[in-house]
């Protein structure tokens, strides 16, 4: 993944990023619940982090709800929503 060693700058600093959320205690806490809650599913369908309460459920989608974005679309954004915590 080191740019050094052939690997990209961009997949290098998502691991760098991923290591400084989960060497975190609070904030692996925080990635770990937003997991729990069905995070990614419901980024895609709202684009921001969901109260507890309208978190969606994996495996079900409302009508008129957006078709879920690509993983590192998704990833991109609960990194931006851990670094606010």
């Amino acid at each position: 993944a080191h740019p050094d060693k052939g690997g990209s700058q961009e997949h290098f600093h998502a691991v760098v990023r991923a290591f400084e959320v989960l060497s975190c205690a609070a904030s692996r806490d925080a990635y770990d619940g937003a997991l729990a809650r069905g995070l990614p599913e419901a980024i895609a369908a709202k684009g921001s982090i969901p109260s507890s309460d309208t978190a969606a459920k994996p495996g079900k989608r409302r009508r008129g709800q957006s078709v879920p974005l690509s993983s590192e679309t998704a990833l991109q954004q609960l990194r931006a929503a851990v670094s606010e915590l």
